[in-house]
């Protein structure tokens, strides 16, 4: 098993429900995980009530980027005390963070939500300048979920 930081990834497809909110925290619950990637959570402002409902109290920190409109939206979350989350890079559709655990070397974190699976599946990080990487950053890890496809994850090289 790899020793980093556990990762879940998921399109919720609205975080509006107080349903769906607990069956994210069910399966939270299941998980050994330090970061948490939610997209289209179709929410236009997160507030910390909603992140201490949806994902409970061990996940302290979140940034999110709000819908536009009635579509999109990312959240991710992580425990403090398992991982340190900055340098946040924001686009339309996007979040990069860099990721410091206490045992390795920092690394680039991306989480992508876009409406057509075309203009997000032949992305990299060196083709999406827009929120990739310093080109000399150890390694790249995107989340990738379109509206038309089954999130998915990848490891890019720099």
């Amino acid at each position: 098993m790899y020793p980093g930081p556990q990762i879940v990834v998921w399109n919720v497809r609205g975080l509006n429900s107080r349903a769906r909110r607990c069956a994210i925290r069910w399966l939270l619950c299941t998980t050994r995980a330090s970061i948490v990637c939610l997209q289209e959570t179709r929410m236009a402002l997160i507030c910390s009530s909603i992140v201490l409902d949806t994902l409970g109290s061990e996940f302290d920190g979140s940034i999110y980027l709000p819908t536009d409109g009635t579509r999109g939206g990312i959240l991710i979350a992580w425990k403090s005390r398992v991982v340190t989350i900055f340098d946040p890079l924001f686009t339309q559709n996007a979040i990069t963070v860099k990721v410091c655990v206490p045992s390795g070397a920092p690394w680039w974190l991306t989480t992508v939500y876009g409406p057509k699976a075309t203009q997000i599946s032949s992305c990299s990080c060196k083709s999406c300048g827009t929120f990739a990487p310093p080109a000399r950053a150890p390694g790249c890890f995107a989340a990738i979920s379109t509206s038309s496809t089954a999130t998915r994850t990848r490891t890019l090289a720099p």
